[in-house]
């Protein structure tokens, strides 16, 4: 964004993460990203959020515990 020549702001936020009985993961980061979006309020400013969750076979891994449970889900 800066070499488009933005100046972001950044502005982390504390929404709950937790997925939904048989949400898919691509519903799961929509739902996320706008929750985050929807958690700024600065109507002065454009908001652009985003989320980022790791599947494999359709299987939402989550956020690993520590180092040693994010090597073992690297594996």
């Amino acid at each position: 964004m800066q070499r488009a020549g933005f100046a972001p702001l950044v502005r982390p936020v504390d929404v709950d993460e937790s997925h939904n009985s048989g949400e898919g993961a691509v519903a799961l980061v929509e739902r996320l990203a706008q929750a985050k979006a929807a958690s700024i309020d600065q109507p002065e400013y454009p908001v652009l959020a985003g989320d980022t969750v790791v599947s494999l076979q359709q299987q939402l891994l989550g956020k690993p515990a520590d180092s040693k449970d994010a090597r073992r889900m690297l594996e």
